[in-house]
């Protein structure tokens, strides 16, 4: 016999695939879903004995499972557990409770061969995240803005993006070591910089100048103000509610008021994903 739900809806996949399944996730997220998604809910798994609970959540906690099939998804252990935990409870209650969705052309005979699929390669993870909302039924969002800002799951690289879109929003990073940045216009010499996002414990600007050696520990800067507006060149640091931290430098900004053909923020970024305060050697790369 069933609880009352935990989640609107658990989402079953390989770690090889979260890529893919990440941007649906995020997006019924932020519609409002309540959604069983191991990167979401990592902290809540921690300790866990996880046999019984990831059956206790694909069997009785949640009001739909959705499945996304692939090779890698055939090969893995918890995966598999899950999927057997959604059958079992489709056939006890003789409805579309378990939502396949392909990947590959992996095949997998335990799912009834009559089920519906929706298929990754043919449907953007946009357009399944859009018809996953109408299966939960979730209010239509208020707004036009409220969707999920760009994303780069990487803990070093470089990103360009038009900072007029998405609320000047871009994330970096993932799981415990996210950070959403925030941006809006000033120059094209020059760039506001906000602790706005939710992920955003507080930023501080590096003056120009500072030599490499000064970065062996960045809690030292001045983390004061809910804004600050970099010069290009000028490194930006911002910790996150999780207690870790990424460093920014400015590389180009272009400004559409100052004869560009567009507004565009160009960044390299390093985060510490040992929780550490020394970016001495990053800054000096």
């Amino acid at each position: 016999m069933t609880q009352t739900p935990t989640y609107d809806v658990a989402l079953s996949l390989a770690s090889e695939d979260r890529p893919r399944v990440a941007p649906i996730a995020d997006y019924i997220m932020a519609r409002g879903a309540r959604v069983f998604y191991d990167d979401a809910v990592r902290a809540d798994l921690w300790g866990r004995e996880l046999e019984s609970h990831l059956t206790a959540v694909f069997l009785n906690w949640s009001r739909f499972a959705v499945v996304f099939l692939s090779s890698s998804y055939r090969d893995k252990r918890w995966p598999q557990l899950e999927l057997r935990a959604a059958l079992v409870r489709a056939m006890s209650e003789r409805r579309d409770y378990l939502l396949p969705v392909r990947i590959d052309d992996t095949q997998l005979d335990i799912i009834p061969p009559d089920t519906a699929y929706l298929d990754l390669r043919q449907q953007t993870p946009a357009e399944i995240g859009v018809l996953l909302a109408r299966k939960l039924g979730l209010p239509e969002p208020a707004k036009r803005d409220e969707v999920p800002s760009p994303w780069t799951p990487v803990e070093s690289g470089t990103i360009r993006f038009d900072y007029s879109s998405h609320n000047g929003r871009h994330r970096i990073g993932s799981g415990l070591w996210l950070f959403e940045t925030a941006w809006s216009k000033a120059s094209d010499r020059a760039i506001h910089c906000y602790n706005d996002p939710p992920s955003i414990k507080g930023l501080a600007v590096i003056p120009a100048g500072t030599p490499p050696s000064a970065l062996q520990d960045v809690t030292t800067f001045d983390f004061s103000s809910r804004s600050r507006t970099p010069q290009t060149g000028q490194f930006v640091i911002l910790e996150n509610n999780n207690g870790f931290f990424a460093l920014l430098r400015i590389c180009e900004i272009k400004d559409s008021s100052r004869g560009a053909e567009c507004d565009q923020v160009t960044f390299a970024f390093w985060i510490n994903r040992d929780g550490g305060y020394d970016f001495s050697k990053a800054s000096a790369a």
